[in-house]
């Protein structure tokens, strides 16, 4: 097996396949303190800055998890007396609700069902004569693929003089983000992306920076001394992860190559219509629409009638990841395109998914003539 052959292919949400100069780019040596590392820093900044709105926010890339990110934006940036609203329809929403609760804030969660379209009417309906300081949400909720429209639901609150995070750890940089409604949107590295896992990025409105200067009371998760240090010597405050920043790095010079966020967007529709098409014979229901979700997540209906876990461990045996579902009301699972994949890719998961279910399904046969909902990604 050549170096740059995938081992796995992983159908996931995260890790990813990650392109093959991504792990080569990740084998260099360099030191934290000196000018290569200085322009390393200023040429990840400036490229993602370009894909945001670089007049009005700053780029903070970190180090750890999106979540991490998330609670750090939360503790430096919400003032103790200030007031939160959460809309989650999903796991990760629901997650942004526990970051907000145990960091202390006044919030309310509002709660739509996970397949469900959210709208302002909706969530105003919820909270009738209520204000808010802040409003965080998910713009694409990974749990199930489903894509919220945040301008849609964002602007009247916008308008009532509310600050907004945004988690658009899934979304960035394929799905474009209303930057005049988002104080501050939160990202990663190991998405969209496609580089290694474990860089976190904040997109913070410069002005949050005057009001954001003392409120953390913790030393290492001060975003403003982070940003301050790096725009003044070009340096991290404590020792930075130097492989991943080289394979972001990389990463963003693949992303422009291969045509940019555009053309990532158009890849990745057609991946999942091709998906669709060669899915369609096992007689799956798909969860979420296409249509009103982000290109390159599917969940899928678990069905009654397979052995599911045995599916999973015979496709792991032949190299192939999947995870299961998390939404709690439906069995399920999804399958993920982010990665460096290509339409072989597929014909290797459908192959494989076809052989498992013809081998693990409880009557044994394959459905060939079902319906199937093909619905449109346009």
């Amino acid at each position: 097996m050549r170096n740059n052959e995938k081992k796995k292919l992983l159908f996931t949400p995260g890790p990813l396949n990650i392109p093959f100069r991504v792990r080569e780019a990740m084998l260099q040596e360099m030191g934290s303190r000196t000018k290569d590392f200085t322009k390393l820093i200023s040429e990840v900044e400036n490229r993602l800055a370009s894909m945001t709105h670089p007049t009005t926010h700053e780029v903070i890339v970190s180090s750890g998890s999106a979540t991490e990110m998330l609670e750090r934006v939360m503790s430096n940036f919400i003032q103790a007396s200030e007031t939160v609203l959460v809309i989650e329809n999903g796991f990760y929403g629901r997650r942004l609700a526990n970051l907000v609760e145990r960091l202390g804030y006044q919030s309310i969660v509002v709660s739509v069902e996970p397949f469900e379209t959210l709208t302002e009417e909706r969530i105003l309906a919820a909270i009738p004569n209520q204000s808010f300081d802040w409003v965080v949400m998910v713009h694409c909720e990974t749990s199930t693929g489903i894509l919220n429209p945040v301008s849609e639901v964002l602007r009247g609150f916008y308008l009532r003089g509310c600050k907004v995070i945004l988690d658009c750890v899934s979304s960035f940089p394929v799905i474009e983000i209303p930057w005049d409604l988002v104080t501050v949107a939160v990202t990663t590295s190991g998405k969209c992306l496609q580089g290694p896992p474990g860089i976190p990025i904040a997109v913070v409105h410069s002005d949050l920076f005057k009001q954001g200067i003392g409120n953390t009371v913790s030393l290492t998760c001060d975003l403003f001394l982070h940003w301050q240090n790096v725009r003044t010597k070009g340096q991290w405050r404590y020792t930075p992860p130097i492989p991943l920043l080289l394979g972001l790095h990389e990463a963003l010079k693949i992303l422009d190559e291969r045509g940019g966020p555009k053309e990532l967007g158009r890849n990745l529709q057609n991946l999942t219509s091709e998906l669709i098409r060669l899915l369609a014979p096992l007689g799956l229901e798909l969860l979420n629409d296409p249509s009103h979700s982000m290109p390159g997540i599917l969940t899928f209906k678990i069905p009654e009638d397979v052995e599911w876990e045995k599916i999973v461990e015979y496709l792991e045996e032949h190299g192939i990841v999947i995870y299961p579902g998390i939404v709690e009301s439906i069995p399920s699972f999804r399958i993920c395109l982010f990665g460096d994949l290509g339409l072989g890719d597929l014909s290797v998961l459908n192959l494989r998914m076809t052989e498992a279910f013809d081998k693990f399904s409880k009557s044994r046969a394959i459905i060939t003539g079902g319906e199937w909902d093909s619905r449109s990604l346009s």
